[in-house]
Order: C-alpha cells, then sequence, then structure tokens
C-alpha cells in the first residue's frame, strides 16, 4: 500500500510529450522538442576544465548542506538588485526544483493558499500540494499573459501565504514589465504575503523586452521575496539557488541537511 500524497503526484502532458518527442527523434524524424528547459548547445570550455581541474585534484569531499559559491551568488545578486546580500541568504540546490520545493516546505503550513499565475510551470501547483498548501489559479490568457494586480488581489483570503511571480514566464515567454512587478509587490507589503520569484529565464529576454529583478523595482519587498534561478541556462547539472532573509536559508539549511545534503561539489 503506498502513501496517500503519492496520488497528489501527476504526471503532466509534458512528460508524455517528450517520451514521444524523444520516440521520433530515435526514428530520425525531424522534430523540434520545446517539452523540456534544456538548452541544446555546447558547454562552455571553461566549465569542462573546471570538472575536469576539480576531479584531478580530488575535490571530492562534502561541502556544508547549503552548498558553495554563496560568497559569489551574494555578490552578483548585490549587482542584479542594486543591494548588499551576504553569503547566509543565500543556498545553493540542486536544481531550481528543490529551491522551489524547500521553499514550499519552509513556508507552507496545512491549508495555506499560494497564487499562480495561469499558464504555469506544472511543478509549481505539485510541490505546493504535496507541502499541504493549495494552489489558487489566476488567468492571465484575457490580459496578455500578464496577471492584473487586481485580479491577484480578490482572490487573496484570510489563508493566501504567497504568490509566485515568474517571469520570463514558463510556457508563454511573456516578460512582466516593471510596473506589473511594482504592484505586485507593492500587493504583498499590504496584505503580508510572500513572493516567489521565479527567474530561470531571465537570460532569455530579447529586445525589446527587458528582464527586471522584483527587487530592483521594489527594494522594499526584500523582507518577502525569494528570488530562485538555476545553472542550467548555461550547464545542464542540476544546480540553482535560492536568495531570502537569513531566517528563512535557516530553515533551508536545516531541510536540505535531512534530505540531500550538500549538492553535487564538482557541478
Amino acid at each position: 500500500m503506498l502513501a496517500h500524497r503519492r496520488a497528489l503526484v501527476k504526471l503532466w502532458g509534458h512528460t508524455p510529450a517528450r517520451a514521444a518527442a524523444k520516440e521520433c527523434t530515435a526514428r530520425g524524424e525531424g522534430i523540434i522538442d520545446l517539452t523540456a528547459g534544456e538548452i541544446w548547445s555546447e558547454l562552455a570550455p571553461s566549465v569542462r576544465e573546471g570538472a575536469i581541474t576539480a576531479i584531478k585534484g580530488n575535490f571530492n569531499r562534502y561541502t556544508a548542506p547549503i552548498g558553495l559559491l554563496r560568497q559569489a551568488l551574494a555578490c552578483k545578486i548585490s549587482t542584479e538588485t542594486a543591494q548588499p546580500w551576504s553569503a547566509d541568504e543565500i543556498a545553493v540546490t540542486s536544481g531550481a526544483k528543490q529551491a522551489l520545493f524547500n521553499a514550499a516546505l519552509a513556508l507552507l503550513n496545512p491549508g495555506d493558499e499560494v497564487l499562480i499565475p495561469a499558464p504555469y510551470w506544472t511543478t509549481f501547483p505539485t510541490q505546493i500540494i504535496i507541502a499541504g498548501g493549495r494552489p489558487i489559479f489566476i488567468e492571465s490568457r484575457h490580459n496578455n499573459y500578464v496577471p492584473r494586480p487586481s485580479d491577484l488581489a480578490t482572490a487573496i483570503t484570510s489563508r493566501t501565504k504567497a504568490i509566485v511571480v515568474n517571469t520570463p514566464n514558463n510556457p508563454t515567454g511573456t516578460v512582466y514589465d516593471r510596473d506589473t512587478l511594482a504592484a505586485i509587490a507593492q500587493l504583498a507589503r499590504d496584505r503580508n504575503l510572500w513572493i516567489i520569484f521565479d527567474e530561470c529565464y531571465g537570460a532569455f529576454a530579447h529586445p525589446p523586452h527587458t528582464h527586471h529583478s522584483i527587487l530592483s523595482v521594489a527594494p522594499n519587498a526584500r523582507d518577502r521575496t525569494l528570488i530562485v534561478i538555476p545553472f542550467r541556462n548555461r550547464w545542464p547539472w542540476r544546480i540553482g539557488y535560492i536568495a531570502g532573509p537569513k531566517n528563512f536559508i535557516s530553515a533551508v539549511k536545516a531541510l536540505q541537511t535531512q534530505t540531500t545534503s550538500n549538492p553535487n561539489v564538482i557541478a
């Protein structure tokens, strides 16, 4: 007899679609597979050489549970948000999925609601449900796939805990403008909500569009904002990170210590 939570994990439509695309490719058919966020490009020489150097140097010991690179990442986020960040506000994870799952487990109590603009990446609601929360979908098709702050506000109840902000959006590709981000941040402040800011595709915003970190637009929302980014845009080695308040990162450290422990050292 399996645990009841197993029924909460669905095989969403992109899973069989990806399998079908791989079958077509194996048969020699010309397929452009857009079912997964995987970059079809050569690994950068610096990344290959760095991994080989680490292996030859026997760099194979455990690190801190929330990984290495945290000071360098703090400097990066400081530049992107125009605010100072420290290493103890960063946790390195086994990809952005673990960062998001850590966020769900650290933030949500049973019955807590999380607002998710639709269309959405299917991992968002699944992880929220597994953590005991309830996803609330906010339709955005009628507004060029950008959620209206007024629609978000209407959906807030006494159980609402957080808003997911995913820009550039997966799957629509929509890039939220500064005014939208500022309005969402103000709403979160006014209603005491967390912002889960997933900017996994920030590097893929092309002119005339510009990607903005929500904290560069609304620095006063920092105490309630979690920033999630993977490194998969450059290499598919399942390394990501999450940035947020120190007490949140402490909770992530405790969770990660008892789940995966430190991310892959060579990666």
